[in-house]
């Protein structure tokens, strides 16, 4: 008995040893642990201080008499069995967990409609209605590829379908080139301001009279909005010579958006197209391609959501891979620790060499026919949600503004000055902005046309 309990032992501490040197060790090769892209050298000494001596020793621990490595194995079970324990309990605290909105809502006895944005646009179209999912600007240059040209925006004359935060679907109609803007506004009097950015400036995820582009229309009725969700600076700038400068407005406005903006540009300039508009001549012609954008993301859409079914479970596995994949690298513990990636990843210096290049055309862009380019900087969540997030590029950004001597609008400063900035968010979680949020960021906007009009 004692010989096949001394077998069995020998195989339990083999196996976990084993398992953790080989878990440690694709970790760090496979880029679950933060060593691998973009990130401030801390991230990278911690792992290689961390990752491979442990790693080192789990396997050196190989040479030690049997008693004491069959304590180790379950001194590395027990440990294990912890750490899983607190990753599971702060994944039911993270404010930023998948469904935490529907949760909230819950919680409180609020409506919230629970149906998939592919449902949504199934339901619309039993209702005769002509309605695609938003497309984001990573799949509308997926879309594009196989006809060589980068779309902006979504289907023309569309209702569009979005995305749910405060439990309602935010659903609009899109305009004659696909953007989110009242139709009509392209072909009567001169338009007054053109504001380029990404899902937080294209109004995620609230209705059509909540965006920030609202808010300012009801002082400046002729602003156009050439937002995307998942823009980065490049698509900004291709957005704003395609449609903004043949408008010759008064006033660009610049939306940045601290969180991912530069880590979109990052993606962008591997596009060989987009990656043109840094050309100062270049242009696709997207003003009058509409006929040939509209039944390329059509077909792209429509091919992908004939089987419902099997959308909606791509979708829920993939969700669920995610979660249980960030799980098992202890995602929460890591965050809290800050060795994750999205804590220390650091604009690369030659992503701030393009996107000076960038702000640098669409300033002088602007300023040829005699408009105006502002800088407006949106914060994100995680200013106000995790004091002490390592910074996300925010000095260095503004200082850039400065030296290029762009006019900023500081909307940071705006929700700092509230008491609990995130009640402008919904549920007070990780989303986009909540109506108020949009006002205010409008205000701060709406305030400095003030002060610059009352200047000229």
């Amino acid at each position: 008995m004692s010989q096949r309990f001394g077998r069995l032992e020998r195989i339990f501490s083999s196996l976990v040893l084993v398992g953790a040197s080989a878990l440690l060790v694709s970790g760090f090769f496979l880029g679950a642990y933060p060593v691998t892209r973009g990130l401030a050298p801390l991230g990278f000494v911690l792992s290689v201080l961390l990752i491979v001596p442990a790693a080192l020793l789990t396997a050196a621990a190989f040479l030690l008499p049997q008693e004491k490595k069959t304590n180790l194995a379950l001194l590395v079970v027990s440990g294990s069995l912890g750490l899983f324990l607190i990753e599971g309990a702060l994944w039911l605290t993270d404010p930023r967990q998948y469904g935490r909105n529907l949760a909230a809502a819950r919680a409180l006895g609020l409506p919230f409609d629970e149906r998939s944005p592919i449902e949504v646009v199934f339901d619309l179209r039993k209702e005769r209605k002509r309605a695609y999912p938003l497309i984001p600007a990573a799949l509308l240059r997926d879309a594009g590829r196989p006809a060589g040209l980068v779309p902006l925006a979504g289907v023309a004359h569309a209702t569009v379908v979005w995305c749910n935060e405060g439990g309602k679907y935010a659903v609009f109609s899109s305009d004659e080139h696909g953007f989110r803007n009242p139709r009509g506004m392209y072909a009567s009097d001169p338009v007054e301001i053109v504001l380029l950015g990404d899902s937080l400036l294209q109004g995620g995820c609230v209705g059509e009279d909540q965006d920030i582009s609202a808010y300012l229309r009801s002082l400046y009725p002729r602003t156009l909005n050439f937002a995307n969700a998942g823009n980065g600076p490049l698509s900004m700038l291709a957005g704003l010579r395609e449609y903004a400068a043949p408008l010759r407005p008064k006033y660009v406005l610049w939306a940045h958006y601290e969180e991912n903006d530069l880590q979109e540009l990052e993606l962008e300039r591997k596009d060989p197209l987009l990656a043109r508009y840094f050309e100062s001549a270049f242009t696709q012609g997207l003003a009058h391609r509409q006929q040939e954008i509209n039944s390329l993301l059509m077909s792209y859409v429509d091919e992908r959501i004939l089987d419902l079914d099997r959308v909606l479970m791509a979708q829920r596995v993939e969700v669920v891979g995610n979660l249980a994949l960030n799980a098992l690298w202890l995602f929460q513990v890591r965050t809290r620790l800050g060795i994750t990636a999205a804590d220390l990843r650091k604009p690369e210096d030659d992503n701030f060499t393009l996107f000076r290049e960038i702000l640098t055309s669409a300033r002088n862009e602007a300023a040829s026919w005699g408009g105006a380019l502002a800088f407006v900087y949106l914060p994100s969540w995680h200013a106000f949600g995790r004091q002490g997030r390592t910074d996300s590029g925010r000095e260095r950004v503004l200082a850039l503004v400065e030296d290029l001597g762009i006019p900023l609008i500081d909307v940071s400063a705006e929700f700092a000055s509230v008491k609990d900035p995130l009640t402008l968010f919904p549920f007070r979680l990780y989303n986009h902005y909540n109506q108020e949020g949009y006002r205010l960021a409008a205000q701060s906007i709406i305030r400095f046309l003030k002060q610059a009009e009352a200047g000229r």
